[in-house]
């Protein structure tokens, strides 16, 4: 605090009783800012309890003021100072927007934590003002990057993103708001497929698409047809996926990325890209899956979003595990569980720890995998989010058919299935075909007359999904069988024509096993 004149203070009175202590000079444009700070907290509570409800309401609006003016041109850097000082002056409308800010800065520096605590403090100063349209308007915007950003920290299927995204959609309907309807829908969209609610799924990307088409803005069509594609993709209709996949990437326009991580925290392209690839490689084409994946790693890290590189690698380890390459998998595992634990991706966390489990057992760790695998899955079910369970399920039960537990690999199998209707069907031929693996665990005419009947199954699955990548590996399963019961005719007139269907990827473990059985 300045004093005037020449300081006649007693001595060992200089500096306010040596209260306060100088810091440093700050500049700011051509201010120059003196900082000082109290020697000991206990001074500042004492001074500031001192003052009335009314001084200190009428000091922090004239602090929110003064720092309003110095910092004009860096207003949403201090949005966290300003909110604090409006609040505690009872301007509330404007802490609520200095609070929306300070939620918008954090969610881009992936400090979601962190903005959902100033997303829900300008929820809870905006329920004590008045009704009104622009107060609704207000709480539309912050319900939806509430949503958002509890996506990142709780998982897709968290209870509280639905609650966020379902009253986003009132407050739209109240209004008449269409500008934001799009962002509700993608919302409402995501909390849907994460909780197996496949047709409100399917129905909500429908109509996101129907929506983006109405409007020219290549942005919202990217984003809709990403929606749809991967809500296809994971209930098997490879095909029509891919179509949409397709479409999203023609759409997609790299300079809008900040924007797209703002409506969502995802980026379509990459996630274009690497639905494609897993699409491709279902649907058998190895080769185009593998340099779909590489443009998709590439545009991930030209991104550097923590977010979209953990998914990105995601996307990267399935295909990796698809084609049953354990180191591959476990390094890509080791990724994604550092960039989780990180930023508090919790799903992608049990995800990793799932996926890093596989790997060991698959390299001979069983009992470390395996209890790797569980804590996964526990975590993953901790976020309420169903989706691919089936297919973590299967990867546990390949670990147990690996360590000879036909029984506990045959009661995953059932689990696995029966989770089906609710966690997607991209794998569920794969499911098929490891419960005969399992049944040939017992050497018995019975277990083989059901271990064929799995075959089959598979067989069957994988042809209505066009998946010919998993009808090649269903078709070896049964093959062998049929070569150990001593029927080579059969073998080769299912899997010679299934075999010349491939064009390309003849360096995977499946295509070259079919072509030795076929050669035998």
């Amino acid at each position: 605090m300045p004093w005037g004149g020449a300081d006649q203070r007693p001595q060992g009175q200089q500096a306010g009783h040596h209260l306060i202590s100088a810091q440093r000079l700050l500049w700011i444009g051509e201010q120059c800012l003196s900082l000082y700070r109290f020697r000991h907290n206990l001074f500042q509570k004492y001074l500031y309890q001192s003052l009335d409800a009314v001084e200190r309401a009428h000091l922090h609006a004239q602090v929110g003021y003064a720092l309003e003016a110095l910092y004009a041109t860096q207003r949403a850097t201090y949005a966290v100072q300003l909110a604090r000082h409006f609040a505690a002056a009872g301007l509330l409308e404007k802490a609520v927007d200095y609070l929306r800010q300070a939620g918008e800065n954090a969610h881009q520096l992936s400090a979601n934590v962190e903005a959902i605590e100033h997303v829900r403090h300008a929820l809870t100063l905006l329920a004590t003002l008045p009704d009104s349209p622009a107060h609704a308007q207000h709480e539309l915007t912050l319900q939806i990057m509430l949503g958002n950003a509890l996506i990142v920290v709780q998982g897709y299927a968290a209870l509280a993103v639905g609650e966020a995204f379902r009253r986003a959609r009132v407050l739209c309907e109240q209004l008449g708001d269409m500008t934001q309807l799009f962002s509700v829908l993608h919302g409402l969209h995501r909390f849907g497929y994460a909780r197996g609610q496949w047709q409100l799924a399917r129905d909500l990307g429908e109509q996101m698409v129907s929506l983006a088409e109405r409007n020219p803005d290549p942005f919202l069509r990217s984003e809709a047809n990403r929606a749809l594609g991967v809500t296809l993709w994971l209930q098997g209709e490879f095909m029509l996926a891919q179509t949409h996949f397709q479409q999203g990437y023609a759409w997609y326009d790299h300079r809008y990325h900040a924007a797209y991580l703002r409506l969502s925290g995802q980026d379509p392209g990459v996630v274009c890209l690497g639905g494609n690839a897993l699409t491709l490689w279902c649907l058998g084409y190895v080769e185009q899956a593998h340099h779909t994946l590489e443009k998709t790693q590439a545009l991930a890290q030209t991104i550097a979003h923590p977010f979209v590189l953990t998914y990105a690698q995601f996307y990267a380890c399935l295909v990796h595990q698809f084609e049953s390459l354990p180191a591959t998998v476990q390094q890509g595992a080791e990724m994604i569980i550092a960039l989780a634990r990180q930023h508090e991706f919790t799903y992608y966390w049990g995800a990793g720890m799932v996926l890093r489990g596989w790997a060991q057992t698959q390299q001979g760790q069983y009992p470390a995998g395996i209890a790797e695998m569980q804590q996964g899955l526990a975590l993953i079910c901790e976020t309420g989010t169903v989706l691919f369970h089936h297919y973590y399920l299967c990867l546990l039960a390949d670990a147990y058919r690996q360590n000879g537990e036909r029984a506990a690999g045959l009661q995953t199998i059932n689990a696995a299935l029966a989770a089906v209707p609710s966690s997607g069907r991209f794998w569920e031929a794969e499911l098929y075909r490891l419960q005969g693996e399992l049944w040939l665990l017992e050497p018995l005419a019975a277990a083989e007359a059901a271990a064929a009947t799995s075959f089959y199954q598979a067989i069957a699955t994988a042809q209505h999904q066009n998946a010919k990548a998993l009808e090649l590996r269903a078709t070896l399963s049964l093959s062998r069988l049929w070569q150990r019961q001593g029927r080579p005719a059969e073998v080769q007139a299912v899997l010679a024509p299934l075999y010349t269907w491939f064009g390309e990827g003849f360096e995977t473990t499946d295509l070259q096993a079919a072509q030795a059985l076929l050669d035998t």
